[in-house]
């Protein structure tokens, strides 16, 4: 069974894949830092700020597949742009340990 991480879920891009992707070979772990109101059938959610690297390397590991989809997808000042679509979101690959890239 393949584990596959899902970040943003909660969010616009995040809420369609976490209703597309389910499937019964599949592990689907969710995360967001907002909770979610519905969790699909066979996923399971765990609530997640990137900021967070200790539940960042708790969630990532063991991961087969990441989706990264969490950030900022509107106008915003260039440092919060920057400090949640660029710094938060270039830890999440480097912190998945176990296994083939």
């Amino acid at each position: 069974m393949k584990h596959v991480l899902l970040t943003g879920a909660a969010g616009r891009l995040g809420t369609v894949l976490s209703v597309g992707l389910p499937a019964p070979d599949l592990k689907l772990e969710l995360t967001d830092r907002v909770s979610i109101p519905v969790v699909e059938s066979g996923a399971s959610y765990t609530t997640c700020d990137l900021r967070e690297l200790d539940q960042l390397i708790a969630l990532a590991n063991g991961a087969d597949t990441i989706v990264h989809v969490a950030g900022i997808p509107d106008e915003a000042p260039f440092a919060a742009l920057n400090a949640s679509n660029i710094v938060w979101g270039s830890r999440v690959c480097p912190e998945r340990k176990e296994g083939p890239m």
